[in-house]
């Protein structure tokens, strides 16, 4: 994308499917390439070029999987389209719908993805449809449909013949209304990785909507079901004209032509109501849609960029594949696994015996042309030839993009966990202290001088020359994961365990958590069915309870003892008397305030709960934000977090309610004003970043530094792949300016103007909400970094070890005092401060 070049002129397969004449620059050119879906390359004809192509823009389509062959040309100019197509224009929100096999792995992985915000549950709305009200999970229930679900195979490709079942999806998808709210309607499989915020970021090409819509399509043998996307209008004018493509199509193939529901809604949007087939490559990559046959397995390797990949029919391939479309471009990847046979459901449908059909190709001549190609992998041999014809303007080879080998910095090492990994808990177990109010909060403060405090600095660190990052060496691992672990066997059948932990979905998390606590000697894992939500308890034993091994066998209760505890250095000095005199040091390599690094940290902390002891317990560690080259917290009371370091006041109520897809704190309000509170402050401008950092996060500011020097040029940074996530926010000066600015542009300079009345965040987090502002309304270019963030619902399934190699930046969460020492050990190990504990 965003790719110019001068004196160059493109050679495609087929032809410019038009021409613009009197177009005045190569921008304007690009600009109209950008406003036609069609369009995927242009070439433009200089001032004085020879002959008569002065002053035309030629725009021209690309085959799947192409790439225009440049020629040099010294009076053309061409280009394809630009990167940020969304600071260019916004492509509206999404409305996305599934329709899920009661009971069946579909079930199982759309429950995956709830806990995680993946596919659908990324988008602005959604919903699930079955026929039968299911719990998928608590608040998540199924609209019914009316259908059995059942279909046969058939046709010339023996594919599902579905139409009638999702004839009365959509049905259902009309009568409830819910996508005239919404510029763009998202049809997806269950067992389709999809990935919202990259439809989001192509879809402003294939705006305005049209009169009869706009669809995409996703494949060159035409549109696959995986993943149908459709325009309001789209979706209007085929729920107002299926019928009379039924009764169309019934004419033509003297009966049904035995299509699936894919194929039926592909030919009748475009042949019968005319609405506008955009064909968009980087959609979809699947088993039955090869672009040719060098990418025949560009669909397992889910690393190519596309909005979304199928099939992945179980929890551990979908895991996987999501993990790989999250690394970073050039990382090196290994093989994709062997798909793994279909399972007994292997679809949206129970079949029936199969039917003996008709081929489309016994219609009537003169139709026989408008009837589309095949949308079966079957029809992949009868054109495989294609790729070997020469288009108008000779062959053009596919060029498959670069790749080089990633650092081993960012390769981070984790030992293989014992147990699938598991999915994010619906809480991580809290402190014995009060509960605090909903959304963490910190007040600023000028930190002191001190010599365990750094103190505030009143500009940018004097540059230093910068060193090179730490290398994430090769290393052994940190403990033989739970090596004791007895299945079926209840170490504690009498319930002298004095402390428990709720909520915990795997023996392995329970183990990881006993580890994190110094007193644990052995844990028990089982099930309380008196408890909501997930039902497993954590009991950890020590003392007498710990090491009586009378334990009675028991189906489905797990015992076990913890690993070995790797110990802080600056413990064992306490314990040898020496106490803390220092900050806790920084890691071998490190090069604190190197020139375009600086940090300004912050925190916000409520004024009850484990947040302001977490805080004290960083402060006296000298590690966290108080490593920054200044710090600041938050709170909405005149908070000490110990002595000479306390928090400034924000003028509003941290308490906040929960909701929205995934039951999140709506905090959004709250942090509005807090960021009202670092503008105000003024401290931002002196120093390159800007991080805010939640309490119960395990920061580590030196590798943040090493992370930063990859991205100059970026104004923010994004740490999942699902979209930013609160725990670690680390945003430019120039980003924070842009923020200022909108603020400054409301009535009171209370609110960021624009943000607050372009975006319906009513039920947003304020990660979501601050994603959003930043990028959608003021278009600052965000870069993805996956060494950010590790925790639980971002595609970091063994966060509670924090072993994910030396160059993760943060871990989260963790609440109570102990395991947060603890995680920060286990991320340490192998490094020169951390001593293994005997």
């Amino acid at each position: 994308c965003g790719l110019n070049e001068d004196g160059v002129d493109y050679f495609t397969r087929n032809k410019p499917y038009t021409s613009l004449p009197a177009v005045g620059t190569a921008a304007d050119c690009m600009l109209h390439c950008f406003h036609d879906g069609r369009c995927a390359a242009w070439t433009w004809g200089k001032s004085g070029s020879p002959g008569d192509v002065a002053g035309i823009c030629y725009m021209k389509e690309l085959e799947q999987a192409e790439w225009p062959l440049a020629k040099v040309n010294s009076g053309m100019v061409s280009g394809s389209l630009p990167c940020d197509m969304q600071s260019m224009q916004t492509g509206g929100s999404l409305f996305c719908f599934a329709l899920m096999l009661p009971r069946s792995y579909e079930q199982t992985l759309l429950g995956l993805q709830f806990d995680s915000k993946l596919s659908l549950f990324g988008c602005d709305q959604y919903a699930i449809y079955s026929n039968e009200a299911i719990e998928v999970r608590p608040a998540l229930i199924t609209g019914i449909v009316d259908s059995d679900l059942k279909c046969s195979f058939g046709g010339e490709f023996g594919t599902a013949l579905n139409l009638e079942i999702f004839l009365a999806v959509w049905k259902k998808v009309s009568a409830d209304g819910v996508f005239k709210n919404h510029a763009w309607t998202v049809k997806v499989d269950p067992d389709s990785v999809f990935f919202p915020a990259k439809l989001r970021s192509m879809l402003p090409h294939h705006m305005p909507d049209q009169p009869k819509g706009v669809y995409l399509n996703n494949c060159r043998y035409g549109m696959h079901g995986p993943l149908e996307v459709f325009s309001k209008n789209a979706v209007l004018n085929w729920v107002a004209g299926y019928q009379s493509c039924l009764d169309h199509f019934n004419k033509v193939c003297s009966g049904s032509c035995n299509w699936g529901e894919d194929m039926f809604i592909d030919q009748c949007m475009e042949k019968v109501l005319h609405a506008r087939r955009d064909n968009e490559w980087g959609l979809l990559s699947e088993e039955h849609c090869k672009p040719d046959k060098r990418h025949s397995l560009d669909w397992q390797s889910c690393n190519n960029g596309n909005v979304a990949f199928h099939p992945f029919k179980t929890e551990v391939s979908y895991r996987a594949c999501v993990a790989r479309a999250a690394a970073p471009p050039g990382t090196a990847l290994p093989p994709p696994p062997p798909p793994p046979p279909p399972p007994p459901a292997a679809s949206n449908l129970v079949t029936t015996e199969p039917v003996k059909t008709t081929s489309t190709t016994e219609a009537p001549a003169k139709e026989a042309s408008t009837l589309a190609p095949a949308h079966a992998g079957a029809a992949e041999d009868n054109r495989a030839a294609d790729d070997e014809k020469e288009g108008s303007h000779g062959a053009v080879p596919a060029v498959p993009a670069p790749t080089t080998p990633a650092p081993a910095a960012q390769a981070p090492t984790a030992p293989p966990p014992a147990a699938p990994p598991p999915v994010a808990p619906a809480a991580m177990p809290a402190a014995p202290a009060a509960a605090a109010p909903v959304t963490p909060a910190a007040t600023p403060v000028t930190p002191p001088a001190a010599p365990a405090v750094p103190v505030a600095k009143p500009g940018p660190t004097p540059p230093v020359a910068p060193t090179a990052a730490p290398v994430a060496q090769p290393r052994k691992l940190l403990h033989p994961y739970c090596p004791s672990t007895k299945k079926d066997f209840d170490l504690d059948p009498h319930g002298r365990s004095a402390l428990s932990l709720d909520h915990i979905p795997t023996p392995e998390m329970c183990c990881a958590f006993c580890h994190g606590i110094p007193r644990c000697e052995a844990w028990v894992w089982k099930k309380d069915a008196n408890m909501s939500g997930c039902p497993y308890r954590c009991w950890v034993l020590e003392g007498e309870a710990a090491h009586d091994f009378s334990g009675v066998s028991q189906s489905g209760v797990v015992s076990g003892m913890p690993p070995p505890r790797p110990a802080l250095p600056l413990e064992k000095q306490q314990e040898a008397g020496a106490g803390l005199a220092t900050p806790f040091p920084s890691e071998a390599g490190a090069a604190e305030g190197s020139l375009g690094t600086e940090l300004f940290c912050f925190s916000l902390a409520a004024p009850r709960g484990a947040e302001r002891g977490l805080l004290r317990m960083q402060h006296s560690l000298g590690t966290g934000i108080f490593k920054c080259d200044r710090f600041a917290i938050y709170s909405n009371t005149t908070l000490e977090i110990t002595q000479g370091v306390s928090a400034r006041v924000v003028d509003i109520d941290l308490s906040c309610p929960r909701g929205g897809d995934s039951y999140t704190a709506l905090n959004s309000w709250v942090f509005i004003a807090v960021w009202k509170k670092v503008i105000d402050d003024g401290w931002y401008k002196e120093y390159t970043w800007i991080v805010k950092v939640d309490p119960d996060a395990v920061f580590f500011p030196d590798r943040l530094r090493h992370v930063l020097r990859d991205h100059a040029g970026a104004g923010y940074l994004s740490n999942c792949a699902f979209g930013l996530h609160g725990p670690i926010e680390v945003l430019s000066r120039r980003a924070v300016s842009v923020l200022a600015r909108d603020y400054d542009d409301s009535e009171r300079g209370d609110k960021p103007e624009r943000c607050v009345n372009e975006l319906h965040f009513g039920l947003w987090g304020e990660d979501i909400f601050l994603d959003q502002c930043l990028s959608k309304v003021h278009g600052v270019h965000s870069a993805l970094e996956p060494r950010l963030l590790c925790e639980a619902n971002c595609n970091c399934p063994d966060w509670f070890w924090c072993s994910n190699g030396t160059d993760r930046v943060s871990y989260h969460p963790f609440k109570r005092e102990d395991m947060f020492k603890q995680c920060m050990a286990n991320s340490m190990y192998g490094t020169s401060e951390v001593l293994l504990a005997q």
